[in-house]
C-alpha cells in the first residue's frame, strides 16, 4: 500500500474512532471525554492534519497533503430506553 493511501486510511480510521468515541459518552460533553481528547491530540500533533473547531458542536479535520476536509458533529443524542 503506498504512503498516500496508508495516510488517508489512517486519517479515516482516526476520524471514525473520534466519531464513535463521541457517541459513547452520553451525558457528557464529547469533546472533553479523555478518549476523544486523546484522538484529537493525535490529529493535532500530526503535521499532515489540521483541526479546527467550527463551533461547540462541529469540528473540521483537514488533510494538509491533499487539501481534503471532513466535518464531524460532536452532538450527542441520547437513545430512547
Amino acid at each position: 500500500m503506498n504512503d498516500q493511501r496508508k495516510s488517508h486510511l489512517n486519517f479515516v480510521l482516526q476520524a471514525l474512532f473520534l466519531l464513535f468515541g463521541s457517541l459513547l459518552v452520553l451525558g457528557q460533553s464529547a469533546i472533553k471525554h479523555p478518549l476523544v481528547q486523546s484522538e484529537l491530540n493525535k490529529i493535532i500533533n500530526n503535521p499532515t492534519k489540521s483541526l479546527r473547531y467550527l463551533d461547540d458542536q462541529f469540528i473540521e479535520i483537514k488533510n494538509n497533503i491533499d487539501g481534503s476536509t471532513q466535518t464531524f458533529s460532536l452532538q450527542i443524542n441520547e437513545l430512547d430506553s
